[in-house]
């Protein structure tokens, strides 16, 4: 996908590419930043710009999703291991 597709996906579009993980937050930043720049000096559309904060932002949107599954299966594992102990069936090692 070109970044000139990514600049004009829907944000229904780039949702759904976010959670197939075939698309970062940092990666569409990224090509919406250079859009900007490279349109900018002919439709002098931007007064001021936030473009450093906005690929922040996306970074860490990214380093959280990066996380979501790691903090899923540590709850899924203390789901187990609290039924396990109400059973009564001896918790494994690790």
């Amino acid at each position: 996908m070109s970044d000139l597709d990514l600049c004009y996906m829907s944000a229904t579009e780039a949702l759904a590419l976010f959670r197939a993980r075939k698309l970062s937050p940092v990666e569409l930043m990224k090509a919406v930043i250079a859009r900007a720049g490279a349109v900018n000096k002919k439709v002098n559309a931007f007064t001021f710009t936030h473009f450093d904060e906005a690929l922040d932002l996306a970074l860490r949107k990214s380093e959280q999703r990066e996380l979501l599954p790691r903090v899923l299966a540590a709850a899924q594992e203390r789901a187990q291991a609290r039924r396990q102990l109400e059973q009564g069936v001896d918790r494994p090692a690790p």
